[in-house]
């Protein structure tokens, strides 16, 4: 008999400064422990991405991002305790408030490069590296 797979749908973003060029990353507090991540998380049964996007930078960072103001532009998958995750990168310059964390250990502001994609979990430097390159090609 097959069974079907378990599919994790997980909404990141990555809020870019304009003035500084920068990416607002988190540290993360399960798996990888510490390692670095875009804010984002799961999405629920009843949400689009870019709502779950939208609503885990207020729950996270305590920023409103209207969903409209949300690009889509990378995804991943990634296979972890028998489950597939599809993480799906959006991007945005603008948000109200000033992010702040609220469920991680602080906020960190990472040049726009490749330079320290080991100082990632593994699925956020993999959509990282194809949103630099997307951008910033060789």
């Amino acid at each position: 008999m097959y069974k079907l797979p378990i599919v994790v749908n997980v909404a990141c973003v990555a809020l870019l400064s304009s003035s500084t060029g920068k990416v607002a990353v988190v540290p993360r507090l399960n798996a990888y422990e510490d390692k670095l991540s875009f804010p984002g998380g799961k999405v629920k049964p009843s949400e689009t991405l870019r709502r779950a996007a939208s609503r885990e930078l207020l729950e996270e960072l305590n920023i409103n991002v209207s969903e409209n103001n949300l690009r889509a532009e990378t995804f991943t998958t990634r296979e972890y305790q028998g489950k597939t995750y599809i993480f799906t990168l959006f991007s945005t310059t603008t948000w109200t408030g000033t992010p702040t964390a609220i469920e991680h250990k602080y906020v960190k502001w990472v040049n726009f490069d490749n330079s320290g994609l080991h100082h990632f979990a593994p699925a956020d430097a993999k959509l990282l590296s194809q949103f630099v390159n997307k951008y910033k090609p060789n």
